[in-house]
């Protein structure tokens, strides 16, 4: 009897023990896919193999090939705000290995693919620097920037076009990252006292 009773009061600890290691199991993958995405974009070289060209030489990306294909579909298809991924996908992995559970669960995957269209769209308004430091034909948002910016800025005009851009991909960004309100507003105060 006392067996039992010892048993039942055993299995949820150890279920507990395991559910949370497969926790920050699952938060180490994630921040080590975000790693990986930051390093592939980083080291992005338009002279590397991808599957727009194939050009022969050793690849300089130091993702490798994977990470040289990867960016290059990564910066031609959102442009630089392909930068969103590996933020948010370093921000989920540190909140599951830290155990700190988000208050929705369901908002950061939902705000990610639409943060992504905001950024593309919001990055698409800015100037396109020279090529020999954008190699793509497209603008700063990639395809899916251009395509919004071409269909957006004619409904809105150009300054609510950039002001409204801006501030939805801005918010969707931090609903991605899963940041809650008391987190924020200490990385703002603390951002402030360091400019001070």
């Amino acid at each position: 009897m006392a067996s039992r009773a010892y048993d039942a009061f055993e299995e949820p600890r150890h279920s507990d023990r395991l559910s949370g290691l497969a926790r920050r199991a699952g938060g180490v993958a994630l921040a080590a896919a975000g790693l990986f995405v930051a390093v592939a974009l980083w080291g992005f070289d338009p002279a590397d193999p991808s599957l727009s060209h194939a050009p022969r030489g050793a690849v300089s990306n130091p993702a490798g090939s994977a990470g040289a294909i990867l960016a290059d579909l990564l910066l031609q298809g959102f442009g630089f705000a392909a930068w969103i991924l590996p933020f948010v996908g370093l921000s989920w992995g540190i909140r599951m290995i830290v155990d700190r559970p988000l208050v929705w669960p369901w908002l950061p995957p939902v705000a990610l693919p639409a943060a992504l269209l905001a950024g593309a769209a919001f990055l698409a308004g800015r100037p396109t620097p020279p090529r020999a430091q954008w190699p793509f034909r497209v603008g700063l948002g990639g395809f899916v920037g251009d395509f919004l910016r071409d269909h957006l800025i004619l409904s809105l005009g150009g300054a609510a076009y950039a002001w409204g851009t801006g501030l939805v991909a801005l918010g969707l960004v931090v609903a991605a990252m899963g940041v809650r309100w008391r987190e924020s507003r200490w990385a703002l105060n603390r951002l402030g006292t360091a400019s001070a």
